[in-house]
């Protein structure tokens, strides 16, 4: 562990760029002020030398709490400065804005879709929505890396099955919409262990399966998970447009909320794209929001 001298802990700009997440300016002021190479930081943190570099080069702006964590406990910095509580906690704040982003968006779940495939249904596509349901609720409170393996075979048995083409039309639609849930949680599972590659694989999986599933609600919402994604990799643009593509698939019939949810995801890649506008969207957004839990919008 690499103990940090308390008068940078004690720095007026130091603390702001921790309560920011901004650990590209922290990692600088480490270097210059203690003269510890990267790789002297990498061995302290228990991270890759070329992840201390993105970081350090602000390449990577999102950094995992895991990676927070390690950070923190490898400088020797409090927990508490970089807006960590204990680890529990965390993750479960973590998890709880990812469930109400997944909320916000109005997703029904598989079966619910307009066209109407019957919930009693004894199928293997019905049956096949239960682990898939049950791994959603589980990942709520189990390790990624734990929950990845079993989510994976599950994904791969729906893709085995989905590549038959002796299903009727509607099992055929309702097999993709379970896909395309299944490959969005694998996607969010990847992120949550810093595997950006197969993350963006599996949210680009999800938004194709959707719009075979044929299910106006589900594309429009695995569109901006894919958005959220690239705008949290700092690709802004990528991020508009593809939140700008997810816009029109919403039905009209969608829920008020989605379109407050997308908002919040446009105003955070305009932010990373350095457009004034985003903090006036940010805020309309969260206005729309309280509006819509209290039943003023529906």
């Amino acid at each position: 562990m690499i103990k940090l001298p308390p008068e940078i802990l004690e720095r007026a700009d130091v603390r702001q760029a921790l309560k920011a997440g901004d650990w590209a300016t922290v990692l600088q002021v480490v270097t210059v002020e203690t003269r510890v190479s990267q790789t002297e930081i990498a061995q302290a943190v228990g991270i890759s030398q070329p992840h201390v570099s993105r970081l350090l080069t602000g390449r990577s702006r999102d950094p995992g709490l895991r990676t927070v964590r390690a950070l923190c406990d490898g400088l020797g910095i409090p927990r508490s400065l970089a807006g960590l509580l204990d680890e529990q906690e965390s993750d479960t704040n973590r998890r709880q804005f990812v469930s109400t982003a997944a909320a916000a968006a109005g997703v029904a779940l598989v079966g619910t879709a307009a066209g109407g495939v019957p919930l009693e249904s004894r199928d293997d596509e019905q049956l096949l929505t239960i682990p898939s349901t049950t791994y959603r609720r589980l990942e709520q409170r189990v390790p990624a890396r734990k929950l990845l393996p079993p989510v994976s075979a599950h994904l791969a048995l729906i893709r085995q099955l989905a590549s038959r083409n002796e299903r009727s039309p509607v099992h055929t639609r309702q097999l993709y919409s379970v896909l395309s849930e299944t490959a969005g949680l694998t996607a969010w599972l990847y992120v949550d262990v810093e595997d950006r590659a197969s993350a963006r694989r599996h949210y680009q999986l999800a938004v194709h399966a959707a719009d075979l599933s044929g299910h106006p609600l589900l594309l429009a919402y695995m569109r901006a998970s894919l958005g959220q994604f690239a705008a949290n990799c700092g690709d802004a643009r990528e991020a508009v447009q593809i939140v700008a593509s997810a816009r029109r698939a919403l039905p009209r019939s969608a829920p008020a909320i989605s379109t407050v949810w997308m908002d919040a995801i446009e105003s955070l890649a305009l932010a990373e794209a350095g457009d004034k506008k985003s903090l006036h969207l940010l805020n309309q957004c969260r206005s729309d929001r309280e509006r819509v839990e209290v039943g003023v919008v529906s």
